[in-house]
């Protein structure tokens, strides 16, 4: 929206002369104040140097539970309440007497280095794409090279990372986590999210979606769907011709392991695809130059959450977090994905919430697993999930610690 500067009008009034020999009613040139021009640009919508809240009122109580306090939260909206998808959205504007398109320049500096930039053809713009707990700088120039002062703003910091990228649903950052260790696992790296190529009438990713793909510098694409049955017959990245594809294929949680057998209520089995996915996955992320990674499936939540559980639980990263993490699936409009069934832990047994013809659901299950046949005398997640990978998978030692060399960072750093 184009603002106009107000005209001003000034008015000189004559001194009164009291007494004789007064000053003179007109000061001296150089006594006079130099009119201040408005800006052009200013910025407006998000708060100078403040905290922005960036999560919805119900994503923000989840994050802040325990985990007795989540599953609460999560019988509260009652079987058939239909969750409202969720997105960490930033919205920005401001006033300008100039005309579009606008560039928006954002840094991580305040000397505006490393930055990255968007273009707007209003005078507001939302992204979805900040870091929580960064600080960013930011600023507007017109079409015609005015620009406007720079501002600032910090992102509210509850770890999870939402992002907006049009056309897709689920999308956040498997990045911010603490590890057992002291150190976190690295923002920016590996993005979880829904299918790309619009798989019987899944999400599509858009041309706007790219956009944002190419300022979080995505280079690969890895697709855990099975060629000619749930993929769409897609065997090339549908990010770019430049972004490489890597095709994974196995079923989710307790079929990655070569002890699960099942008979009832469904038969489900050990998938002999998993040992060859898995550790052509992890072999992939030990290489540097593969990242940043976007990872999915159709809808971002049972085969990626079991890579996302191996990779974060590899790490270090806790049980409750990965459970959190997890959970959050509930809130971006896929479907509900919990620990398992909160309603009747009886009916399905311990750790699954859904075994039915149109999925298998079996979060706490899989841990379950995990820890049983796979469990160290160091008793711990990372442990276990080592050893699995190492034994079932065969994947060399080397390249697990590369991984974690690649994916975290010293708290703090």
């Amino acid at each position: 929206m184009k603002r106009n500067s107000a005209k001003t009008v000034s008015v000189l009034l004559g001194c009164l002369f009291f007494l004789a020999g007064c000053a003179p009613a007109f000061p001296p040139e150089e006594g006079i104040p130099s009119k201040q021009e408005e800006p052009e640009i200013v910025l407006t919508g998000v708060p100078d140097g403040k905290e922005v809240s960036v999560y919805a009122e119900e994503v923000s109580s989840f994050l802040d539970a325990s985990a007795d306090e989540q599953r609460d939260i999560l019988l509260a909206w009652g079987e058939e309440t239909e969750v409202t998808q969720i997105r960490q959205y930033i919205t920005f504007s401001w006033d300008s007497t100039q005309d579009p398109p606008y560039v928006l320049t954002f840094s991580r500096d305040a000397r505006f280095e490393n930055a990255f930039q968007v273009q707007s053809e209003t005078d507001s713009i939302t992204l979805g794409l900040f870091i929580p707990g960064e600080t960013y700088y930011w600023k507007v120039t017109s079409a015609s090279g005015v620009q406007s002062d720079a501002g600032s703003f910090i992102v509210e910091d509850k770890t999870a990372r939402f992002l907006y990228v049009p056309g897709l649903d689920n999308v956040r950052d498997l990045g911010g986590w603490g590890t057992e260790s002291g150190k976190r696992v690295k923002y920016g790296m590996i993005y979880r999210g829904t299918q790309l190529n619009g798989y019987q009438n899944g999400t599509l990713l858009k041309e706007a979606g790219k956009e944002v793909f190419a300022l979080l510098g995505i280079r690969s694409e890895i697709d855990f769907r099975t060629p000619g049955v749930d993929d769409g017959g897609q065997n090339e990245s549908a990010i770019g011709d430049a972004v490489q594809y890597l095709k994974a294929p196995f079923y989710a949680y307790t079929c990655i392991f070569p002890e699960f057998e099942q008979r009832a209520p469904f038969d489900r089995d050990f998938d002999e695809r998993t040992p060859q996915a898995i550790r052509s996955v992890f072999e992939f992320l030990a290489e540097e130059s593969n990242y940043p990674v976007y990872i999915h499936c159709n809808a971002g939540a049972d085969r990626t959450g079991t890579i996302a559980f191996l990779i974060n639980g590899l790490l270090g990263v806790s049980y409750k977090d990965l459970t959190t993490d997890f959970e959050l699936t509930s809130f971006s409009g896929i479907g509900r994905r919990w620990r398992g069934d909160l309603y009747d832990a009886e009916n399905l047994g311990f750790g699954v919430m859904q075994d039915d013809p149109d999925n298998y659901v079996a979060w706490g299950k899989m841990y379950d697993y995990m820890m049983t046949y796979y469990g160290t005398e160091e008793h711990t997640l990372s442990s276990a999930v080592r050893n699995y990978l190492t034994a079932a998978c065969a994947v060399p030692q080397k390249t697990l610690d590369r991984v974690c060399e690649l994916l975290t960072v010293q708290e703090g750093a």
